[in-house]
């Protein structure tokens, strides 16, 4: 795969930057798979916090926080052999039930990422996420800070039988997306996400937002500072955002039939899904169907007005 290792700053796209001619099919790709921590969410504290639960629990001293986070990312127990003396099978025990209770009260979102993932609902973009979290935690996290829903799929490290910088987790990803390669880019901040990504056959944008700098990020497609640069580059590409919302809902349910009815009568513009389609919308609302998604925000019946304005207010 031919590498346009292409770097912006937080400004603007420049017309003479070279490489600008790959940008824009790179970032009018219709699917997206996006690394988690460094890339849309910070959440080092609750990192350092489990990590931390864990070596008390099992009688060990602190590790140094900053020594922590510099490997968040990175396979968990590749940090705990570099970090501590303890066996590792016990220490992911405890770590983990700890990051199950309080890693989403202790994450926050990176500047940008919400209106990165806006911006990219907003063109029709279906979305992912391959995480070396596991997917439990992963998905408290995303539905903690109100992301959750952006994605169709959330893919951790229990997912595939190995994590990145493995091509596994992500060519998961892709089955459950259900998309060619072709239509699909990877956006990290690890130099995992670029080995995985090139292993798996896919593109891969680098953000500098997480714990590796430019020189690791290399073999990267596009190197950008960070998600705001990212959605410039989107905007900047000439796709434009359309009108939508989105039905989640079941061909035999007769509730879903009158909304879409509804939805046509009043000529909202909508996309329709089915609900066992997408893993996280399925097991979050497996019998509460339909449900709609419309710019970050959930309905579900019955319906009322504040569907229709919201839509209405966005695209008069």
């Amino acid at each position: 795969m031919t590498r346009c290792h292409v770097s912006f700053d937080s400004s603007p796209l420049d017309n003479s930057v070279d490489g600008r001619g790959a940008v824009e099919p790179l970032v009018r790709r219709p699917g997206w798979l996006f690394d988690l921590d460094g890339t849309l969410v910070d959440s080092s504290q609750g990192v350092v916090r489990a990590f931390h639960a864990a070596q008390k629990a099992l009688g060990e001293k602190a590790a140094e926080p900053a020594a922590i986070i510099r490997r968040i990312g990175y396979p968990l127990s590749d940090t705990i052999a570099a970090l501590s003396r303890l066996p590792v099978e016990p220490f992911l025990k405890e770590f983990r039930a700890e990051a199950l209770r309080s890693m989403a009260d202790h994450s926050s979102l990176l500047p940008g990422a919400r209106e990165l993932l806006l911006g990219l609902e907003r063109r029709q973009s279906t979305l992912g996420v391959v995480t070396s979290k596991r997917r439990d935690v992963a998905c408290a996290v995303l539905d903690r800070l109100a992301i959750l829903g952006f994605f169709q799929t959330v893919v951790g490290a229990d997912c595939a039988p190995r994590v990145k910088p493995h091509p596994d987790p992500i060519l998961e990803a892709v089955r459950r997306l259900g998309l060619p390669r072709e239509q699909l880019v990877m956006v990290g901040d690890t130099r995992n996400d670029v080995e995985a990504a090139a292993a798996a056959g896919l593109p891969v944008i680098a953000l500098l937002s997480g714990i590796d700098p430019p020189a690791e990020l290399s073999g990267a497609d596009l190197l950008l500072r960070d998600a705001a640069a990212l959605l410039r580059a989107v905007e900047a590409s000439g796709s434009r955002p359309v009108p939508r919302l989105i039905t989640y809902t079941r061909s035999e349910c007769p509730l879903c039939a009158e909304l879409k009815d509804r939805l046509r009568a009043q000529g909202v513009r909508f996309e329709e899904r089915d609900i066992r389609g997408s893993d996280v919308w399925y097991e979050r609302f497996t019998l509460r169907v339909p449900v709609v998604w419309a710019s970050g925000v959930e309905f579900d019946p019955p319906f009322g007005d504040d569907l229709l304005d919201l839509w209405s207010a966005q695209y008069p």
